[in-house]
């Protein structure tokens, strides 16, 4: 029985080195292909594009998930990144049925690049789809979609005011009960005068623009400004860049989206896919090195095992003696 066993695990072990060897064999032909260039790929889908000479890891688009192929460069488009986004999810939920290999700050880095990427794309384009399309799932209930929606929705209902946009449905949207408390009107009411601009918007609705602390919510000034509104300040600067129709004027962390919107160009957004596909690249390359160092403990150990039994036949035939 136990010499069966033995060439149970000599031949287990045989396995593993002939699929190492595959593996190893396939990488090399991946590393001999021609380098992806930036492409746009059928019905305008974005393809990979080239980043700086590293080892990285193609995640959702090698042979397998279990055994990514390493290349020279990181062969991954906006549309992998969305598979691997979701295959990170489930495994940190445990939906996969393994062993956890992400971590809650992967999911929130990956996160917040996809709803920015996105979110430009949707700004330049006028299009919240850019949103919806995008996945729900995350480690709070901040998820790419929430959060992409969430930047469209404030910068078009700015735009919206300062006259760069005739789509009221933003404002609607980014208008909900509580941005509205103390006010007693309605999203609405408010959009229908917000075109005639924010400085004024107060007097647009109240015979007396001090009630119902309207100021804080739609300021005037500076001074305006208290907490019922805690982008005021903000609010007032993005407001003032849009109505000129100069993106420059634009808060530093606002200024890519502010040129998307204003030119209605998705140029500025290619910084942030080369952020977000790179921050994948890394997180990928990881995860390989953390199954790379497994699969090693595993042939160790069984490797010390196949050692093991002929100390093992030696002692039971020696005792028989």
């Amino acid at each position: 029985m136990k010499k069966i066993l033995a060439g149970i695990v000599v031949i287990l072990m045989v396995g593993i080195l002939v699929f190492r060897y595959l593996d190893r064999v396939r990488t090399e032909m991946a590393l001999q292909a021609p380098a992806v260039t930036s492409a746009e790929g059928p019905e305008g889908a974005p393809m990979g594009i080239p980043l700086p000479d590293r080892d990285y890891v193609r995640l959702s688009s090698g042979v397998s998930y279990e055994t990514p192929l390493q290349f020279g460069d990181c062969v991954k488009s906006v549309k992998d990144v969305t598979v691997d986004y979701e295959d990170m999810c489930d495994e940190v939920n445990g939906k996969m049925g393994k062993k956890k290999s992400f971590s809650k700050e992967d999911i929130k880095a990956a996160s917040t690049l996809m709803s920015e990427y996105y979110s430009c794309k949707a700004l330049a384009s006028r299009d919240i789809k850019y949103c919806e399309g995008l996945s729900n799932n995350g480690s709070t209930v901040f998820t790419p979609r929430y959060v992409c929606k969430e930047k469209y929705n404030f910068l078009s209902y700015l735009g919206y005011m300062a006259g760069k946009t005739e789509n009221k449905t933003p404002c609607l949207e980014y208008l909900t009960a509580d941005r509205r408390k103390g006010l007693k009107l309605s999203a609405g009411e408010i959009c229908a005068a917000a075109p005639k601009g924010l400085p004024e918007l107060c007097e647009n609705l109240f015979a007396n623009p001090l009630k119902n602390s309207c100021r804080g919510h739609f300021p005037k000034s500076e001074s305006d400004c208290d907490k019922s509104n805690p982008r005021c300040l903000e609010m007032l600067v993005l407001y003032g860049a849009f109505k000129s129709g100069d993106p420059a004027r634009c808060p530093e962390e606002y200024r890519e989206f502010c040129e998307a919107f204003l030119n209605k160009d998705e140029a500025p957004c290619s910084a942030m896919k080369s952020r977000l596909l790179l921050t994948f690249c890394d997180i990928s390359k990881r995860i390989a090195e953390l199954r790379e160092e497994e699969n090693k403990k595993r042939e160790a150990g069984a490797l010390a095992e196949i050692n093991k039994r002929p100390v093992e036949n030696k002692k039971i035939h020696g005792g028989q003696k």
